[in-house]
């Protein structure tokens, strides 16, 4: 949380003059804000703005979900919170996953006029070709698809195909352009096919079907091709892994395996 310190450092001049105003946050979580990793995350986010801070620190929290509402009323919302805080002076956005980001951006100047925006929890690659905006910064996190599909390799070399697991939401397919760009990075080819567009049940069939000497990269599957969504502690997004784990478990250790061998990437 270095970033957000920073940025809310540069107030201090103000604070040095007998102004006793609290710092004023804005965090704006993305639809997985209750995952128990991002609970865990916020609350160290949180105890880092707030320790040692020379002055009191106000937390106010926003929510962007296109996962639930792909359709969602954005310029509505824009226009709600623009005048909820036309009385408020903030003096920091914290963007907390890509779609927060871009929602903070593409409406800074119209709800928080010239406020730094911090983010976090963007994976690496999913900025390519995005212009950062001034008073914009963050750090991002890296899906290693390569490294794990090389380490794969390493296990059974003999294996020829992946087939990528994922899901029809905008996030789903955005880990899938990663990860099959990664793929264009082994030193070895290797071919792929995604299974993409079934319900959760249907999956888990068609990965049974699968031969032996290939992987199953379970990637994210957030919306199936039934259009149900696996929200926070849902037992879809729960049990999917573990069902595709105990479908495709290894009949013998050592050698050429008897199912196709999952690798699970995390969500």
């Amino acid at each position: 949380m270095a970033l957000a310190q920073g940025a809310l450092a540069q107030d201090e001049p103000r604070a040095a003059k007998g102004e006793a105003a609290p710092w004023r946050v804005v965090l704006i979580r993305n639809f997985d804000a209750m995952y128990p990793v991002n609970v865990i995350r916020e609350q160290a986010l949180r105890q880092a703005l707030m320790d040692r801070a020379p002055r009191p620190v106000e937390i106010y929290t926003e929510e962007v979900d296109p996962l639930r509402f792909p359709a969602g009323p954005e310029p509505e919302h824009a226009a709600l919170l623009k005048q909820k805080y036309k009385t408020l002076a903030i003096d920091l956005v914290i963007a907390s996953g890509l779609e927060p980001l871009e929602f903070a951006t593409r409406y800074r100047e119209e709800i928080w006029p010239g406020t730094a925006i911090v983010f976090n929890g963007v994976i690496e690659g999913m900025l390519d070709g995005w212009k950062r905006p001034p008073k914009t910064a963050g750090v991002s996190m890296n899906l290693d698809v390569e490294g794990t599909l090389k380490l794969a390799l390493a296990l059974i070399p003999e294996a020829s195909k992946v087939y990528f697991i994922t899901g029809t939401a905008p996030f789903d397919q955005r880990y899938l352009f990663l990860a099959q760009k990664a793929l264009q990075r082994l030193p070895r080819h290797l071919d792929s096919e995604t299974i993409v567009g079934l319900t959760y049940d249907e999956t888990a069939k068609r990965v049974a079907t699968l031969k032996p000497e290939t992987f199953v990269m379970y990637l994210t599957m957030l919306r199936d091709g039934a259009g149900n969504f696996a929200g926070p502690g849902a037992p879809i997004v729960q049990n999917m892994p573990v069902a595709l784990s105990l479908i495709d478990a290894p009949q013998k250790v050592g050698g050429s395996c008897g199912r196709p061998v999952t690798l699970i990437m995390p969500p």
